[in-house]
């Protein structure tokens, strides 16, 4: 087997071959599962996000 040196590097240059190489794998989960609670409290949304339009 190949000895590959593996540099670091930022997780935006990451690919799927890098994933495979050190095992990684991902799945999709919802908050409740993800936290083990589902009594979570909301999220905080600025008025202003909520109210401002867009212009167009």
């Amino acid at each position: 087997m190949a000895n590959l040196n593996r540099s670091a590097k930022s997780s935006s240059d990451w690919n799927i071959y890098d994933l495979n190489a050190y095992n990684i794998q991902t799945q999709q989960e919802d908050t409740a599962t993800f936290f083990g609670d589902s009594n979570l409290p909301l999220p905080v949304i600025d008025e202003e996000i909520i109210t401002t339009v867009s212009p167009g």
